[in-house]
């Protein structure tokens, strides 16, 4: 399974609370995780986990997200998602 990317000018907000409500109606599952990247104030990286692509592809797609390298844990910035998710993921 593959990561994923969308730069967007969409504010954190709206992305982050979208996945939210995803994650949670798909009962929390581990794997499933949004990660984030601010190039500047107005520009972000959103990164989708592996996990995602099973779950919630139209979402991704309906946002323009294409597959993408895994991404250096410490450049991006962890947003919704298991705690224990954020360092599991990337090993």
């Amino acid at each position: 399974m593959t990561w994923h990317k969308v730069e967007s000018e969409l504010t954190k907000v709206d992305v982050q609370e979208e996945f939210k409500r995803l994650f949670l109606s798909f009962g929390a599952p581990r794997g499933m995780a949004l990660f984030d990247m601010v190039d500047t104030i107005r520009h972000h990286a959103f990164y989708f986990s592996p996990r995602c692509e099973a779950l919630i592809k139209l979402f991704m797609d309906s946002l323009g997200c294409s597959p993408c390298e895994k991404p250096d844990k410490s450049s991006v910035a962890f947003l919704v998602g298991h705690d224990s998710d954020k360092d599991d993921i990337f090993l």
